[in-house]
């Protein structure tokens, strides 16, 4: 396009100007290069799709403080003997640490690769490693914590709050 053209221009003369040496080249093979983007893209991307032979997992169990820490390293041994148990894992990925004391758990952090990049078998076997987990958790004792959140009201929210919700019901009495 000619406004391109004057652009590139106007950039080189200020090149020159700033004691730059500008030289004009010719390309020839570019009026090719669109034709082959579209050979090489398409198999570029098969190719980067081939890798795509499994799925990565990452999940974190929160459970209460009322975990012992006996208890909560015997999980931990269960945890990644359930799923190095399991043939579709790549042995070589599986990670089962106790990671975080965060303000309402302890976090148990899982991390693993599925040598199948299918999503129905990933599927069944996240759910069935999921129950799995479920049943160890009760095994030993231990709880799944729930998220929380805390509010603060101060005494005007409060009496706000409460009138918003109208009167309290009358109770009869026993």
């Amino acid at each position: 396009a000619p406004d391109v053209a004057a652009r590139v221009r106007a950039a080189a003369d200020a090149l020159a100007a700033a004691g730059a040496t500008v030289e004009e080249v010719s390309v020839p093979a570019v009026t090719f290069g669109l034709s082959a983007y579209y050979l090489v893209a398409p198999a570029e991307a098969s190719s980067n799709l081939s890798r795509f032979d499994g799925r990565r997992v990452e999940q974190v169990l929160s459970l209460t403080y009322a975990s012992g820490p006996d208890a909560l390293e015997g999980l931990i041994s269960d945890l990644r003997r359930t799923i190095l148990a399991e043939p579709e894992v790549d042995p070589s990925v599986v990670h089962v640490y106790f990671r975080d004391f965060t303000a309402n758990s302890l976090d148990v952090w899982i991390f693993y690769r599925i040598r199948d990049s299918d999503l129905r078998k990933h599927l069944a076997l996240r759910q069935r490693l999921n129950l799995a987990f479920m049943r160890l958790v009760e095994a030993r004792g231990l709880v799944f914590a729930f998220p929380a959140q805390s509010y603060v009201l101060q005494v005007a929210d409060a009496a706000r709050a409460a009138s918003a919700l109208g009167p309290a019901p009358a109770r009869s009495a026993p």
